[in-house]
C-alpha cells in the first residue's frame, strides 16, 4: 500500500515519482497555482513550512504542488531559483525528519535507502564517547565525504572512523540525509522545450521575486 504521507513529506524520493507515474496525476491549473505558491514560498524565506495534514487527499495535493514546481523549474532553466527551491526543500525535509511522526514511522532510513546512503545501526559504545545514548550508525567513509555538511564539526579528522566507516549521531545522520536531498534536487533539471501559456505566465509573475543579478 502507498504511504502517501512518506510521499507528501518526501516527494523527491524514488518511490514517490513512481507513484505520479503510476497515477497519472495530472498537473491542472490547480496543481500550477500550488506549485507557484510553493516557489513563492521558497524564493521569499528560502524555506518552506512543514505541513500537518492528515487526509490522503492532502497528501496527494502536497506531491502534485511539487511535481508542478519542478515542472516551472524545468520550463524556466533560472539556476538560482533551482538551487534556493533546492535548499528549500532539503530544509524542509529535515524538519519533517524530527517530528515525532516521522520516527514513529523511521522515515529516516526509508529515505536514506532511497538516497541510496547506506547507514545501519551500531552499538552504542560508552569508550567510544558516544552522548546521552543516542543511536548512533555507520555510514562508508565515502558517502560521508560527499554529503558531509561544509563544518569544521564534520570534518573527517574530528569523526569516529572504525574499519572504513564514520559514526554519526542521529543528529548527524538527519543533517548528511538534508545535504544528500540538496545535492540531488540541484542536479540539471531536464529542460522543457515548450512551456504552455500557463506557465510561462508563472514565471512571469515569479520573476520579480529574484535579486536583478540572477534574473538570466
Amino acid at each position: 500500500m502507498a504511504d502517501l504521507r512518506f510521499f507528501a513529506h518526501f516527494p523527491f524520493s524514488a518511490e514517490a515519482r513512481a507513484w505520479v507515474r503510476e497515477q497519472k496525476r495530472q498537473l491542472d491549473a490547480t496543481a500550477l497555482a500550488a506549485g507557484e505558491e510553493r516557489l513563492r514560498k521558497a524564493f521569499k524565506s528560502g524555506e518552506l513550512p512543514v505541513e500537518a495534514v492528515s487526509l490522503d487527499s492532502e497528501h496527494g495535493q502536497q506531491v502534485s504542488s511539487y511535481a508542478a514546481s519542478r515542472l516551472i523549474l524545468a520550463a524556466w532553466g533560472n539556476q538560482w531559483a533551482a538551487r534556493r527551491m533546492a535548499v528549500a526543500e532539503s530544509k524542509r525535509a529535515h524538519e519533517y525528519l524530527k517530528t515525532q511522526e516521522d520516527k514513529r514511522a523511521n522515515y529516516a532510513q526509508k529515505l536514506a535507502d532511497s538516497l541510496g546512503l547506506p547507514f545501519k545501526p551500531a552499538p552504542l559504545d560508552a569508550a567510544q564517547g558516544d552522548e546521552k545514548n543516542e543511536a548512533v550508525y555507520l555510514l562508508p567513509f565515502w558517502h560521508y565525504l560527499r554529503f558531509a555538511p561544509r563544518d569544521v564539526h564534520y570534518k573527517l579528522v574530528n569523526m569516529k572512523l572504525e574499519k572504513g566507516q564514520v559514526r554519526v549521531s542521529d543528529h548527524q545522520r538527519l543533517r548528511i540525509l538534508e545535504e544528500a536531498v540538496r545535492k540531488r534536487l540541484e542536479e540539471p533539471i531536464p529542460p522543457l522545450k515548450e512551456a504552455p501559456a500557463e506557465v510561462r505566465g508563472i514565471i512571469s509573475r515569479l520573476e520579480v521575486l529574484l535579486p536583478r543579478e540572477n534574473l538570466a
